[in-house]
């Protein structure tokens, strides 16, 4: 995937997401978007993000709200990428 690149997507915000132990893969750039209905204290908008828990994996995104992402060759490729990472297999 691009280092940047533009998506039509619903974006959360989590209160208390806690950074430790966590791979951020895809973070929101915050000067793309109108922030100002955002909870105070967020500082980090992540979008997709991976993590290691107990014995297991846990593979993140919020890309999902609309039809034409998932016709997306980069949406396909980042859910390929995650699915893989967590069975441990590579592409």
């Amino acid at each position: 995937m691009p280092e940047k690149f533009k998506v039509f997507e619903e974006v959360y915000t989590f209160r208390g997401f806690v950074e430790e132990n966590i791979e951020i893969l895809i973070e929101l750039d915050k000067s793309s978007v109108e922030l100002s209905k955002a909870p105070e204290g967020v500082r980090v908008f992540p979008i997709a993000w991976c993590c290691r828990f107990d014995n297991g994996k846990v593979f993140y995104t919020a890309f999902r709200h609309f039809t034409k992402t998932y016709r997306e060759a980069w949406f396909q490729q980042h859910l390929l990428g995650g699915i893989l990472w967590v069975l441990g297999l590579q592409l």
